[in-house]
């Protein structure tokens, strides 16, 4: 597949760019005279203060890092680490998005700013996305289709760190998956890097892809930069690691209770198919939640809440791409491609596999779920081409 030679206002990035900026508009503007609620039924708009995106904790850490001395968080992490039991008393979250709150004053009554910097941030998202699959040979249906993704929507008038965590992997992917791979793009690669290690946990994920990448996948060769690059990555994993354990724990002991398919996931641990002999009860059992969870990672689950059907089923059928699209990058030949994903999605396995979780990868699962429709129906026999004669 090769990129379209048209050019101006014709091409497909204008338009498909173009579509995005207008959906996240409309949406903004929309929102803002008729709120959407979210599951427990709170207005989601420009003009609200975030319902769903952990606001009060953001803002608790926005005090921590304003208010309080270094010494005292210091201090909590030190509670945690001797702790038998591992019971966290102070979560703290990564600083950008706590800052962001401070830099804005975003609060009830003055929630405009800080919106429309995110509907901002939602273009650029878009900008790089579309960039880098029109360069891939992407044609301008798959574009508009990445245009106009729920979830994407959805973040830009539901402010919290999903959006900003979207962006710096955005430019992290774009940035080191060309290739060649430069010192220069390598350089400012990491600088993304970095601004999603202050994001959101997951960072942490992207480091780890990093440097086992370079180590047995990457065949550039080792330039000084890349050695240094490599060294400061190995440094900065335990920090961040020490930083962001505490989050995970919090995060995989609160939604324990979740159900995936009626039943927790303390059943699926001791088994779900009591005739059946033990050794197969529990390998059944784990199989079935893994395969659930993963179902329900792309979006494909039921409601928490009293939500719309309309909103869920819009939110539900991206799915329908994203799942084969797991599976397609699973069965590639990009080994640095399916480090990158297994990375990424263990740690969200952990705890409540939901949707939002795989919003940065999203638009990758939507390419390759379009290329797993491709090859599958091209090679059905009765779909394809006959020669001409």
């Amino acid at each position: 597949m090769s990129p379209p030679h048209t050019s101006g206002l014709l091409r497909p990035l204008v338009i498909a760019f173009a579509v995005a900026v207008a959906v996240r508009l409309a949406a903004a503007l929309l929102t803002s005279f008729w709120p959407i609620p979210n599951e427990q039924g709170l207005p989601v708009s420009p003009l609200d203060p975030a319902p769903s995106s952990d606001l009060s904790f953001y803002e608790r850490s926005k005090d921590l890092y304003l208010v309080h001395p270094l010494t005292q968080i210091l201090e909590g992490f030190a509670n945690f680490y001797s702790a038998k039991d591992l019971q966290y008393p102070l979560i703290v979250a990564a600083p950008l998005f706590p800052m962001l709150l401070a830099v804005f004053d975003y609060r009830s009554g003055n929630t405009l700013p800080m919106a429309l910097f995110f509907v901002a941030v939602s273009c650029v998202v878009a900008w790089i996305w579309l960039r880098h699959f029109e360069r891939s040979g992407a044609p301008l249906s798959w574009l508009l289709m990445l245009a106009c993704l729920p979830h994407f929507v959805w973040f830009t008038v539901n402010v919290g760190t999903d959006l900003l965590s979207a962006l710096f992997f955005a430019a992290f992917f774009s940035l080191y998956f060309n290739k060649p791979l430069s010192d220069r793009l390598l350089l400012w690669s990491l600088i993304a890097l970095a601004g999603y290690l202050l994001t959101r946990p997951n960072g942490v994920s992207l480091l780890i892809f990093v440097v086992l990448d370079q180590l047995f996948l990457r065949k550039e060769g080792g330039s000084p930069l890349v050695r240094y690059s490599l060294l400061g990555a190995l440094l900065a994993t335990g920090p961040f690691s020490v930083f962001y354990f505490p989050y995970l724990s919090s995060f995989v002991d609160s939604t324990s209770k979740l159900t995936f398919f009626g039943a927790p996931a303390a059943e699926y641990y001791n088994g779900v198919f009591p005739d059946l002999p033990r050794w197969m009860d529990l390998f059944l059992s784990w199989s079935a939640l893994v395969v659930s969870k993963l179902i329900y990672l792309v979006g494909l689950r039921p409601s928490y809440a009293g939500t719309n059907d309309l909103i869920v089923l819009v939110r539900a059928l991206p799915g329908l791409l994203f799942l084969p699209g797991i599976i397609q990058i699973m069965v590639s030949k990009d080994r640095s491609l399916q480090l990158l994903i297994v990375l990424f999605i263990a740690p969200i396995l952990l705890g409540a596999a939901q949707d939002r979780y795989t919003l940065p990868i999203q638009p990758l699962l939507l390419y390759y779920g379009l290329e797993f429709y491709k090859n599958v129906l091209g090679a059905l026999p009765w779909l394809r081409k006959k020669p001409a004669t």
